[in-house]
């Protein structure tokens, strides 16, 4: 379990909005600075900033999924209103370990966001499985169908036939259109402006896939989601130990006293080195159809996220 920021979570709030009407093409803004008007930090105003730079204004959420910028997820959490449908929406996609997990006070993390409405939960501030992570690559690229991840392929008896094996059910936690939809929203993390683009370029890779980088913005710790249609996979690189340090992008990567790992160095490399040759000899798979409904929006219901009410410093 791997307790850092991960902007990786900013998938559960991009399909909180889907939900509610929001498309991967409209338009989401994009700010240096952005104090919350829903969410507070200790008792005054929670005020984030960008881990890199970011030109301003608007671009496409799926834009944003690419280039994550900070400011913007947390705008959108204010659209939403409230933190629970973002954790909500982690716990159906596959989040289930990570928050069930029990806090120093015996509660799960599910229960402690929702009660002390954590606006960093979309940048991924809470103890992380990366099984869990993993699973939710899963779940997107199964049409909105999660399965308990399992170790197991096959169990066979000794005249090869298969043996039943009890498990969880699979469970259709999203309409498929929507898990879909955000899967090709997620599909531009290798391309050129992507944080894996260099990653995926070092590597040779010219394979559709969802992916997104997630990193602290005291480079403390960097993550890597990916998943095609034939596999899901998850890297997270951190500190391990009681006083965390920066880590810096060597090999292996090593702890300094000013860090430089991002999610798509080390992590997407990992990623995509191990999946390599793990999809030698298997087709090429494109990205899932989309649903008009999750890209274009619901209209007249699509969450007004530019303009009016937003509050930035």
């Amino acid at each position: 379990m791997c307790s850092s920021d991960l902007s990786i979570y900013k998938i559960f709030t991009s399909a909180a909005l889907l939900e509610r009407g929001m498309g991967i093409m409209n338009p989401v803004p994009v700010m240096d600075a952005y104090t919350s008007r829903v969410f507070r930090d200790n008792g005054g105003p929670y005020t984030v900033t960008n881990a890199g730079k970011y030109r301003t204004g608007s671009v496409t959420l799926q834009t944003a999924l690419a280039i994550s910028p900070n400011t913007t997820f947390v705008a959108l959490e204010d659209r939403i209103g409230k933190i629970d449908p973002v954790v909500d929406m982690a716990y159906r996609l596959g989040m289930r370990q990570s928050l069930n997990f029990k806090d120093a006070q015996g509660r799960t993390i599910a229960d402690a966001v929702k009660k002390e409405k954590r606006g960093s939960y979309t940048l991924g501030a809470e103890p992380t499985s990366p099984l869990d992570l993993a699973n939710v690559g899963a779940t997107l690229m199964s049409g909105g169908k999660w399965c308990p991840p399992t170790p197991i392929d096959a169990v066979l008896d000794r005249n090869g036939k298969p043996v039943p094996v009890p498990e969880a059910p699979c469970e259709q936690v999203v309409p498929e259109g929507l898990a879909n939809s955000l899967a090709v929203g997620l599909s531009k993390d290798d391309q050129p402006g992507g944080t894996s683009f260099a990653a995926a370029q070092a590597a040779h890779w010219a394979r559709p896939l969802l992916g997104k980088t997630g990193t602290t913005q005291n480079n403390r710790s960097a993550g890597f989601l990916g998943a095609t249609p034939q596999y899901s996979g998850a890297v997270l690189v951190w500190p391990d130990g009681s006083r965390p340090a920066p880590i810096c992008d060597t090999d292996p990567p090593r702890l300094c006293s000013d860090g430089n790992i991002f999610g798509g160095k080390v992590p997407a490399r990992t990623w995509f080195d191990a999946m390599g040759p793990l999809h030698e000899g298997l087709p090429v798979m494109p990205m899932p159809p989309t649903d008009p409904r999750y890209v274009t929006g619901a209209g007249p219901n699509v969450p007004n996220v530019i303009g009016q009410g937003e509050n930035t410093a």
